[in-house]
């Protein structure tokens, strides 16, 4: 790894509380939508989708696989990837992508780990 993506490292490590909580709050948030774009899809929905009231609801809906730390950092700042297995897709999987504490997206895993995502957001971000 270069020094500057041992730096970007150490920015998530020490950060990472604040992270990957504003990760798991963007999904409860957006857990409503996540239903509705199942809904029809999925044959049981109720039990692969329940109804939560809290972040901590989450916790047995969704279980993080990886965490993929970008090197792309157009303000030292890296993006990261979370990977997720989901009650409701395993074979697609849940993921969040976000540049510091800021939600880029969330729909499928591979949004964790799919750099062009997080180099088109940093162009944008740039403008």
């Amino acid at each position: 790894m270069t020094d500057d993506e041992i730096s970007l490292v150490r920015w998530f490590v020490d950060n990472r509380e604040k992270v990957y909580e504003a990760a798991l709050a963007a999904i409860f948030s957006e857990y409503p939508k996540i239903i509705d774009s199942y809904c029809g899809a999925i044959d049981d929905l109720h039990q692969s989708m329940p109804n939560v009231k809290s972040v901590e609801g989450l916790s047995s809906l969704i279980n993080l696989r990886s965490i993929f730390i970008h090197q792309i950092s157009p303000d030292g700042i890296p993006y990261v990837g979370f990977e997720f297995d989901c009650t409701w897709d395993a074979e697609h999987g849940l993921g969040v992508l976000v540049h510091g504490a800021r939600i880029v997206d969330i729909a499928g895993a591979d949004i964790a780990f799919v750099l062009w995502m997080a180099e088109e957001d940093a162009e944008r971000w740039l403008a």
